[in-house]
This record gives C-alpha cells, structure tokens and sequence, in this order.
C-alpha cells in the first residue's frame, strides 16, 4: 500500500504518494529514505540511553524542501516555490511535513505475512499479473 498525504503549499492543497519513484528523487536530492529513517531511529534510541548521535542526514529548510518536492514532483511547482513557500514562518511545518513524508514510506512494512505477502492480497508480479 501507498502512503499518502496533503500538505498546502501557498494554500493550496497537494497530496503527496510515497512511492517507488518520489523514493528515487528523495534518494538523489537527499538520502535514501529508509536511510533517513534509520539514521533519526538510532539517534532517538541513543538519546534515551544517554549517548548523543549525529544522524548523517540533517533534516532543515533545504532538506525538507527537497524532500517534499520530490513527492510535488508532478505539481509543475519548482524548487524554489516550494522553497519560497517555506521561508520564514511556515519553515515548521516544512520540517515535519518532511519528516511525517519520509515515515510514510516504511508504514505498512510490518504488515506482511509470513511468506512476505501484502496483508491487502497476493504479490503481483512485475508484468501485473497474479503470483
């Protein structure tokens, strides 16, 4: 399953897929997202024992906008209006917006079954057609 969200640039709303290919862009323009994930996991698990960590990937104003531009990828918005959009006040939700996105692509993960299919039916092959 896709997961998916609405994030408002300039008051206008826009849902966002994380899917195969905004997981591409974020990997060229960022980091690959379960890389993100990971990183930020470790970082709060060390942090409750204590110990500080460095996630390798910052996550600030320009990375949070490349990320959710990855996922505006077909809006025809360019970098900098989702940047521009961002700047100053609205910088916030930028950031969780990003964070929030990037989770998205790791939901569902536990919801596989034992032989590694999708709770929602059987694995479709690559053509489309039934396993």
């Amino acid at each position: 399953m896709i997961g998916e969200m609405e994030i408002k640039v300039n008051g206008k709303a826009y849902t966002i897929k994380a899917d195969w290919r905004s997981g591409q862009l974020i990997a060229e323009r960022v980091a690959d997202p379960f890389t993100i994930l990971q990183e930020f996991a470790k970082a709060q698990f060390l942090d409750t024992l204590g110990q500080s960590y460095t996630p390798s990937v910052e996550i600030n104003m320009t990375t949070s906008v490349k990320i959710l531009h990855a996922g505006l990828d077909d809006s025809g918005l360019s970098l900098d209006d989702v940047g521009n959009a961002f700047v100053g006040v609205e910088l916030p939700n930028a950031i969780n917006w990003a964070m929030e996105y990037i989770s998205l692509f790791s939901s569902g993960a536990g919801e596989l079954d034992e032989v590694g299919e999708a709770d929602e039916g059987k694995a479709k092959a690559v053509d489309g057609a039934s396993s």
